[in-house]
Formats: structure tokens, C-alpha cells, sequence
């Protein structure tokens, strides 16, 4: 195990936090209320149009709730959710609710999991709600729960903020945005993107639709999206809300999930291609209705804004999980699900043309051109991390080892990641220093810019960061850095642009970590490597925090795979599980013991996987591991049980990073580098 990558995956990241638009208004947190499925459905209720009611919420009386969705356990063969809802003028017709978040990862499907939650669906005011599952032979439906949010609107809902950028004679403008702030987001609700979770750039833009009642006002949209924002979050389990921008019929473009509507904001809205994408979703049910003409002139102004700020052709093509996708596509190009609605999509090559043409004249600014000339995303700016912006008179844009700034009167200097960082600290083109009046030079063992106001120095990279940042490079995702990533790194690290443990975080959310895992889980497990689409899937959902690492690993060890593999007996698969997770042979009553619950349907592989993986035994063997890789040592008496226990709790990353972070590791980093 020496030299790493670490097996475990990943925390929160610490990571400056865009700035907020203020507003007086009061933030709304909507209720969401589960009711599960009765144990035995009735026997005049078992058959619907030739098809087996498997498990059934009955029509019940409930408070009133607007938004509507169900959750459940396990599910197998072809089953098909409908939702009834009553509102004042009676009972609605059975609607069909999507499943397709159920689906796991293409080539592993786990014996059991953690629940799997269905899209919600608006349905206005109800006071009633019936929830079935119906499917043909074979098909099957465990611990169905029908999910209801209430998310009424509020006298604020009809003055909503908005962030609006200013007039601009270069580049694309940026449309007016409703803010979190301004739409009443609850930012309690929260959990571990709290501060945001970032890719590297924006490749492509993924067109979603909402589904759900088209009857509402535009005083609504904003309920609708917090209603979205606890549903995505207490029910899906999500960090946040899983779009980064919703657009409703009357062309009102909302900011979804946190971090800044300027940057690559993580999402979760397209399984293994969230990574470097952004979600935009129309808020009605383009499956039976035409997108409104003011939700498609809000989705240009959005999509020509965001794109072009990022260097990107609407028109064009780009790499994104392994498959080549144009850069605006459709939910249901690249996942199994009608997103979204086939008047929608019957519309994406509408969009890409329109937003084509309203960049078009305004996309090759004096900024581009500078990155392009210098061999665009191949050169040592990297993409573009943060779009092309307007700065005052001026115009600046941050790239992932940079940053470069067009002054008022049209020169062009640029700065490397240290001093970016710095000079962005003291404000920037707006801050005592101004603009920037050289580009960034190497002189007396130092890099330094000029500026009107003032000079800024910056160190060279020093021998003991290069260390730390070789030796972490190595543990964390077995490779040696290349120079860039010294130089960006170790920039990044001494202007203060990061703390170590922000640096330490982002190499546990980084896709290539979270990749290294997965790809261990896969060969510890099932002794293959994991193909393209199965990848991305699982890399994504410990990025959004659907499954924590222990869960992971608790879904391959109680795959039906790995089951067969080992033998496909009881007896066998639980004997594997003390051999990989406590590395020893079991003894007489122990096996005995964990076959009875294997056997038992109330617990399963799954619970026994998870078992073992959490055990105090498995715990203390990870936690020596951790120590020998990044300490090169046994643990110590006080360290080893403190960490044992610690772990359960917090999770073996948070183990990880401490070690990392400590005076020990750093000095052993000098000695090994």
C-alpha cells in the first residue's frame, strides 16, 4: 500500500465563497412529510390494465403540500410509479413518476442499497395523495414511500431580487438572475457543499425539463424552487439542489444550487456527466406542452452569457465522462428518462442556434483572443475557472493557473496563480492597487507584477511546499505532479489563495482521487476494472454525497457479483468478507452468525457488508494502513484507538487529511522529497 492512492473518498472542500447578492427578505423552508407504503395491498386493488399492484399508498387526507415524489429501497424488473393527487376540484388522473434515479451504476448492480427517490413532480395545492407501483411478473418494489413538500408562496415571492450585471461593450451580458437570497432559500439546509463544490471549467450545458402541473403564477416560482431545493435535499439526499439554474414559463431564470452563477458549480443533474456540465431546467412539462417563448429567450440570454464567458461554442462539439456530446444537450441524450419532453427536444438544435447567434460578434473579446494565441486550454493558463467578466471599466477572467486583465484602455497583462491570488485578495482592478501595469516576470528568485498603484512579490516555490506538495500528490492520487501543479500549487499554498486542508480537500474531491477509489472498490471486489459509464456514475455520487465511501463499499462487497464470485453460497460470501475486510479466516460461531442475518430478508448482504466495513476490527486495520501510508509507521498506542472510534463518525477521509495536515507529515514529506 505504500505510496498510495489512499482508498478512501470525500469531504467537504474548503474554497472561497462567492459573494451573495443582499436582501432583507426572510429565507422559507418548505416541510417535506413521508408516508409509506401499507405492509399488504388489498386484494380487490391487485391488478391494474394487466398489471400487478405491487405495494400501494392508499388515498389518504393529508395537509396540504404542492410538490409530490416517492422513495424506495429495492427494485427490480419493470415497474412503473403513478401518483393521484386532490386538490380543490377533485381527484387528478394517475400520473406516472420517473424512477430513473434508481438506476445504479451501468455494470454493477448492488443486491441491496440506500433508498432511491424519484423526480418530484409540481402538482399545486393538494390536500390528498395515492401513490401505487404497478409491473408485470417478475417485477418486485420494497419500502415505497410517497414523499410530499409543502412550499406555499409568500408576500416576498412577489418582489423577488435579482443580480443583474451592467452594461457591457464587449462580451456577452449576463441576463437578470433571481439569487438564492432573492429567492428565499433556507441556506440551513445545506450540507456538505456548503460552501460550494467546483469542477475545472464549463464544457457543455445539460437541458432539463421539471415535469409536474404548468398551472402557476409567476408570484409561484419561487415556492416551486424551494419546494425543488427540500425535496432534492431531504428526500434525495443531495448536498443541495441538484440544477444550477431553473428558468420558469414566464422567463424568470432562478440560481440553483450555491457557489456563484460566474463558476463551475458541481451539480447534481445528469449522473456521470455532471462533472465540468451546468443544468439548466425549464420549469413546466414540455411532454405535453411547447416551452414558452419567454423561458427559450431567457434560456438563450443564459446559455450565450455562460457559454461564451467560458470560451464555448453552442454550436459545437466536447468531450464529457468519455463521450463526445454537443455542447447543449439533452437530460435524455446521455441517461435513460424522457427529459427533457419531447417538445423540448424537439427544440435543443432552436437553442444552440439562437444562442449561437446572440453570441455571434461578441465572443473573440481582446481576453479570448490573449488565451487563444497562447494555446487556449493547452497552454499554462489552463480553462477558464471563472468566466470572462466585467471589472469596472475593464474586463478580467480566471483560469486554472491564472488569471488574465484587460485594462480600460485595452492592454492585456497577465498573472500566474500566486500573485492572481494575492492581487485578487487585496481587491483586484477595484482594490488600492488597480490595474495591473506588467505582466507577471521571474526576477531575483521572485515572481512580481507592476501596478498603478503598487508592485506585489511573490516567492518562487520553496523546497519544503514542493515537498509537501509531491508527497501529497503521491499518497493521495499515486502519481508524481507535473511542474504546472508544483508551480500552481505551491503559488496557490503561500499567497494564502488556500489553506493546506482547503489544498488537502481538494484532492479528496477530486475527480481523480474519487476516480482511484472507485476503480480500487472495483478490483478489490470484483477483481476488474470498471468500464467508462459505471466510472463517472460512482465517482458523481460520492461527489454529490449520495453514498458516503462506507456505503460504497458496502454495495460491492453485497453486489450479486461479487456474491457469485466468491462462490455464491452464504457460507462462502460471508467467509470472503472476513478475509477482505478483517483479514482473517472466520470463526465457527461468527460464521454462523452472520449467515443467519445474511439470510434473514429483514437485513441482507448489504446490512452485513456494511457491518463488517464499520466494524472495530475493519476500522483498525484502515486506520494502521492510513498511518503507514502517509506516516510510514504503526500507529500509536493513544492515536490508534482515538482514530478507531473517531472514523465511525467522521469517516476515514477525515482521518486522512488530519494525518496529512500534520507537522509529522510535512516533515516527512521533506525527508522522502
Amino acid at each position: 500500500m505504500m505510496g498510495g492512492p489512499l482508498p478512501w473518498a470525500a469531504a467537504a472542500p474548503t474554497v472561497p465563497q462567492g459573494p451573495v447578492p443582499t436582501t432583507t427578505r426572510t429565507p422559507v423552508t418548505p416541510v417535506l412529510t413521508s408516508i409509506p407504503a401499507q405492509a399488504v395491498v388489498g386484494a380487490q386493488s391487485t391488478t391494474v390494465g394487466g398489471s400487478t399492484v405491487l405495494a400501494e399508498v392508499p388515498a389518504r387526507d393529508t395537509a396540504t403540500f404542492n410538490l409530490v415524489g416517492a422513495s424506495w429501497t429495492k427494485l427490480s424488473g419493470q415497474v412503473t410509479l403513478q401518483v393521484q393527487t386532490r386538490s380543490a376540484t377533485g381527484w387528478s388522473d394517475w400520473t406516472d413518476l420517473s424512477t430513473e434515479d434508481s438506476a445504479v451504476a451501468s455494470d454493477l448492480v448492488p443486491a441491496s442499497g440506500a433508498n432511491s427517490v424519484g423526480d418530484p413532480l409540481f402538482v399545486g395545492d393538494s390536500t390528498g395523495v395515492a401513490l401505487r407501483a404497478v409491473g408485470g411478473t417478475g417485477a418486485s418494489i420494497t419500502g415505497l414511500t410517497a414523499k410530499t413538500v409543502a412550499s406555499p408562496a409568500v408576500a416576498d415571492d412577489s418582489h423577488l431580487a435579482t443580480v443583474t450585471a451592467q452594461s457591457i461593450s464587449t462580451g456577452v451580458p449576463q441576463p437578470s438572475i433571481i439569487s438564492r437570497a432573492g429567492w428565499g432559500a433556507d441556506e440551513s439546509l445545506r450540507t456538505s457543499c456548503s460552501n460550494g463544490t467546483y469542477d475545472t471549467t464549463i464544457k457543455a450545458a445539460v437541458i432539463h425539463h421539471t415535469d409536474g402541473s404548468n398551472d402557476y403564477t409567476a408570484a409561484q416560482s419561487a415556492s416551486i424552487v424551494r419546494g425543488i431545493y427540500a425535496y432534492h435535499v431531504q428526500a434525495n439526499g443531495w448536498c443541495d439542489i441538484g440544477y444550477n439554474f431553473l428558468i420558469d414559463k414566464y422567463g424568470q431564470i432562478f440560481e440553483g444550487r450555491f457557489g456563484g452563477i460566474d463558476k463551475p458549480v458541481h451539480g447534481a443533474h445528469a449522473g456521470s456527466w455532471n462533472t465540468d456540465t451546468m443544468g439548466v431546467s425549464f420549469m413546466m412539462n414540455t411532454m405535453t406542452v411547447q416551452p414558452s417563448d419567454a423561458s427559450m429567450a431567457s434560456a438563450v440570454s443564459l446559455l450565450a452569457w455562460k457559454l461564451a464567458g467560458f470560451y464555448r461554442d453552442p454550436e459545437g462539439s466536447t468531450t464529457v465522462a468519455g463521450v463526445n456530446l454537443p455542447v447543449i444537450f439533452g437530460h435524455g441524450d446521455v441517461m435513460a428518462t424522457a427529459c427533457p419532453g419531447t417538445y423540448l427536444r424537439a427544440r435543443l438544435q432552436e437553442l444552440r442556434d439562437r444562442t449561437r447567434d446572440q453570441i455571434a460578434g461578441r465572443d473573440k473579446t481582446t481576453l479570448y483572443n490573449f488565451w487563444a494565441a497562447a494555446g487556449g486550454e493547452a497552454s499554462t493558463y489552463g480553462p477558464v475557472a471563472q468566466l470572462e467578466r466585467t471589472v469596472g471599466a475593464g474586463r478580467a477572467v480566471t483560469f486554472q493557473f491564472g488569471g488574465a486583465y484587460e485594462r480600460p484602455d485595452g492592454q492585456v497583462f497577465s498573472l500566474g496563480a500566486g500573485l492572481e491570488a494575492t492581487y485578487e485578495a487585496k481587491g483586484g482592478p477595484a482594490g488600492a492597487l488597480g490595474w495591473p501595469t506588467s505582466s507577471q516576470v521571474v526576477t531575483a528568485g521572485q515572481y512580481s507584477a507592476t501596478f498603478e498603484h503598487g508592485s506585489l512579490t511573490y516567492p518562487l516555490p520553496a523546497g519544503a511546499s514542493v515537498s509537501f506538495v509531491k508527497a501529497s500528490y503521491q499518497d493521495f492520487l499515486g502519481r508524481a505532479p507535473s511542474q504546472a501543479e508544483i508551480d500552481f500549487q505551491t503559488q496557490a499554498l503561500a499567497s494564502g489563495k488556500v489553506s493546506k486542508l482547503g489544498y488537502l480537500n481538494s484532492l479528496a474531491t477530486s475527480n481523480e482521487w474519487l476516480s482511484a477509489i472507485v476503480t480500487k472498490f472495483y478490483q478489490d471486489t470484483l477483481g476488474r476494472s470498471p468500464d467508462s459509464a459505471g466510472l463517472a456514475n460512482w465517482v458523481s455520487w460520492l461527489r454529490s454525497g449520495r453514498f458516503t465511501p462506507a456505503q460504497v463499499a458496502s454495495l460491492f462487497y453485497a453486489s450479486d457479483e461479487y456474491y457469485a464470485n466468491t462462490g455464491g453460497t452464504p457460507s462462502a460470501w460471508v467467509t470472503s468478507l472476513y478475509a477482505k475486510l478483517l483479514n482473517r479466516q472466520p470463526d465457527p460461531g461468527g460464521l454462523q452468525f452472520w449467515i443467519g442475518y445474511t439470510n434473514n430478508p429483514a437485513y441482507g448482504k448489504n446490512w452485513v457488508a456494511y457491518q463488517f466495513y464499520q466494524s472495530v476490527e475493519s476500522r483498525q486495520l484502515r486506520v494502521k494502513n492510513m498511518y503507514e501510508v502517509l506516516l510510514q509507521r504503526d500507529p500509536d498506542a493513544v492515536g490508534w484507538p482515538f482514530w478507531t472510534d473517531r472514523v465511525l463518525a467522521y469517516g476515514d477521509i477525515a482521518l486522512a487529511i488530519d494525518i496529512a495536515n500534520s507537522a509529522e507529515y510535512w516533515t516527512k514529506a521533506q525527508q522522502r522529497f
